[in-house]
């Protein structure tokens, strides 16, 4: 049994988003825009950066915290680059593995919410991959891989090397 036409027509109306306007024409619905701001880094930096008299082990706490605030949160401009430099020391094969586990995820989530804005930094996280030759840390590396190339759809940067 065929549907009628008028419900037929108000549900192609409902999944295309259009509605009437008040004069009687029909037009796109759409969503709200919503424009989040950036987050600033400047305190995170603080607390994380090798001079900030932190230990190791309070830094990863930190790093540990923040993993779910760089997946979900736009970054400011360069605040990759800036977390990269504060937290690189803690992944000294000299370093005892929990922390660099965590500064392993964190670096993780940062790839993973900050995709669109690494560009050649792509390039420059899977040379540190590839150095970092801890056998402890092959799996945390192996992850950070996975997130670097979009689970291997995205070898943009360093096809050659793979």
């Amino acid at each position: 049994m065929a549907r009628p036409p008028d419900k037929f027509r108000s549900r192609l109306k409902q999944l295309l988003g259009l509605k009437r306007d008040t004069s009687g024409s029909l037009s796109p619905q759409l969503p709200p825009i919503v424009v989040e701001e950036p987050v600033e880094c400047d305190e995170l930096l603080k607390e994380v950066h090798p001079e900030s008299g932190n230990s190791q082990s309070s830094r990863a706490r930190v790093l540990k915290e923040l993993c779910e605030v760089v997946a979900a949160k736009q970054l400011e401009e360069h605040a990759v680059e800036a977390l990269w430099l504060a937290v690189k020391d803690l992944l000294q094969p000299e370093n005892p593995a929990d922390v660099r586990h965590i500064t392993l995820q964190f670096l993780t989530s940062l790839v993973t919410g900050q995709y669109g804005s690494l560009k050649l930094l792509r390039a420059h996280f899977f040379k540190v991959i590839e150095a970092h030759n801890v056998p402890d840390d092959l799996m945390h590396r192996l992850l950070f891989l996975k997130a670097l190339t979009l689970e291997g759809k995205d070898i943009l940067f360093f096809e050659e090397q793979i």
